[in-house]
Protein backbone atom coordinates (compact mmCIF):
# COMPACT_ATOMS: atom_id res chain seq x y z
CA UNK A 1 0.00 0.00 0.00
CA UNK A 2 2.74 2.31 1.30
CA UNK A 3 4.70 1.44 -2.08
CA UNK A 4 3.03 3.34 -4.24
CA UNK A 5 2.74 6.35 -2.41
CA UNK A 6 6.20 6.84 -1.72
CA UNK A 7 7.52 10.34 -2.04
CA UNK A 8 11.20 11.79 -3.28
CA UNK A 9 13.37 10.88 -0.31
CA UNK A 10 14.68 14.16 -0.50
CA UNK A 11 11.46 15.13 0.69
CA UNK A 12 12.34 13.68 4.29
CA UNK A 13 14.63 16.28 5.18
CA UNK A 14 13.62 19.42 3.23
CA UNK A 15 9.53 18.80 3.16
CA UNK A 16 8.68 16.24 5.62
CA UNK A 17 4.75 17.17 5.51
CA UNK A 18 5.21 16.05 1.55
CA UNK A 19 6.80 13.13 2.55
CA UNK A 20 4.69 12.05 5.28
CA UNK A 21 1.17 13.03 4.26
CA UNK A 22 0.76 10.44 1.70
CA UNK A 23 1.62 8.03 4.48
CA UNK A 24 -1.80 9.27 6.48
CA UNK A 25 -3.51 9.04 3.15
CA UNK A 26 -2.63 5.68 1.99
CA UNK A 27 -4.11 4.68 5.50
CA UNK A 28 -6.91 6.93 6.02
CA UNK A 29 -7.65 5.39 2.12
CA UNK A 30 -7.63 2.11 3.96
CA UNK A 31 -9.42 3.20 6.79
CA UNK A 32 -11.36 -0.08 7.52
CA UNK A 33 -9.02 -2.39 6.56
CA UNK A 34 -6.54 -0.61 9.20
CA UNK A 35 -9.23 -0.40 12.04
CA UNK A 36 -9.62 -4.18 11.54
CA UNK A 37 -5.87 -4.73 11.88
CA UNK A 38 -5.59 -2.17 15.34
CA UNK A 39 -8.42 -4.02 16.82
CA UNK A 40 -7.40 -7.76 16.47
CA UNK A 41 -3.90 -6.75 18.01
CA UNK A 42 -1.79 -6.75 14.67
CA UNK A 43 -0.52 -3.05 14.43
CA UNK A 44 2.80 -3.83 15.55
CA UNK A 45 3.15 -5.03 11.64
CA UNK A 46 2.62 -1.09 10.70
CA UNK A 47 6.07 -0.47 12.51
CA UNK A 48 7.95 -2.90 10.06
CA UNK A 49 5.98 -1.50 7.19
CA UNK A 50 7.43 2.33 8.23
CA UNK A 51 11.09 1.41 8.59
CA UNK A 52 10.88 -0.16 4.94
CA UNK A 53 8.81 3.21 4.04
CA UNK A 54 11.73 5.26 5.66
CA UNK A 55 14.53 2.51 4.11
CA UNK A 56 15.67 2.52 7.78
CA UNK A 57 17.63 -1.16 6.91
CA UNK A 58 19.45 1.17 4.54
CA UNK A 59 20.78 3.38 6.27
CA UNK A 60 24.93 2.27 6.74
CA UNK A 61 26.74 1.75 10.25
CA UNK A 62 29.06 4.61 10.49
CA UNK A 63 32.49 5.11 13.07
CA UNK A 64 33.35 7.85 14.46
CA UNK A 65 35.90 8.85 17.17
CA UNK A 66 38.78 6.51 15.51
CA UNK A 67 38.85 2.61 15.86
CA UNK A 68 38.06 -0.15 13.97
CA UNK A 69 33.85 0.37 14.56
CA UNK A 70 33.12 -2.79 16.26
CA UNK A 71 32.26 -0.67 19.46
CA UNK A 72 33.53 -3.73 21.68
CA UNK A 73 37.40 -2.73 21.07
CA UNK A 74 37.14 0.35 23.32
CA UNK A 75 39.29 2.21 20.45
CA UNK A 76 36.23 3.63 18.28
CA UNK A 77 32.47 3.41 18.84
CA UNK A 78 29.87 2.62 16.09
CA UNK A 79 27.11 5.21 16.30
CA UNK A 80 24.69 6.54 13.14
CA UNK A 81 23.21 9.63 14.21
CA UNK A 82 21.05 9.00 11.11
CA UNK A 83 19.54 5.98 12.10
CA UNK A 84 18.43 7.16 15.72
CA UNK A 85 16.73 10.22 14.37
CA UNK A 86 15.50 8.05 11.92
CA UNK A 87 14.51 5.59 14.76
CA UNK A 88 13.01 8.38 16.69
CA UNK A 89 11.00 9.74 13.82
CA UNK A 90 9.62 6.15 12.93
CA UNK A 91 8.82 5.50 15.95
CA UNK A 92 7.32 8.96 16.67
CA UNK A 93 4.97 7.92 13.23
CA UNK A 94 3.76 4.77 14.42
CA UNK A 95 2.84 6.16 17.71
CA UNK A 96 0.61 8.54 15.92
CA UNK A 97 -0.78 6.35 13.99
CA UNK A 98 -1.72 4.23 16.83
CA UNK A 99 -3.31 6.97 18.72
CA UNK A 100 -5.41 8.09 15.26
CA UNK A 101 -6.53 4.62 14.83
CA UNK A 102 -7.57 4.25 18.64
CA UNK A 103 -9.72 7.18 17.50
CA UNK A 104 -11.24 5.34 14.78
CA UNK A 105 -9.51 7.84 12.57
CA UNK A 106 -11.03 11.15 13.02
CA UNK A 107 -8.81 13.35 11.90
CA UNK A 108 -7.81 13.84 8.42
CA UNK A 109 -4.93 13.29 6.70
CA UNK A 110 -3.84 16.70 6.66
CA UNK A 111 -4.86 17.02 9.91
CA UNK A 112 -2.48 14.12 10.90
CA UNK A 113 0.25 15.52 8.59
CA UNK A 114 0.10 18.83 10.25
CA UNK A 115 0.67 17.08 13.78
CA UNK A 116 3.22 14.95 12.48
CA UNK A 117 4.85 18.22 11.32
CA UNK A 118 4.66 20.54 14.40
CA UNK A 119 5.96 17.34 17.01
Amino acid sequence: MLRETEGDRKLLETDFASFIRPVFQAFFDNKNQMLRLYKAGLSGQILDVLKEYFHFDEIPDMVVNGGDGDGASGTGETINMEKYRMAYRTGGIYSCLLLWFSHDMRETPEEMTEIAVSL
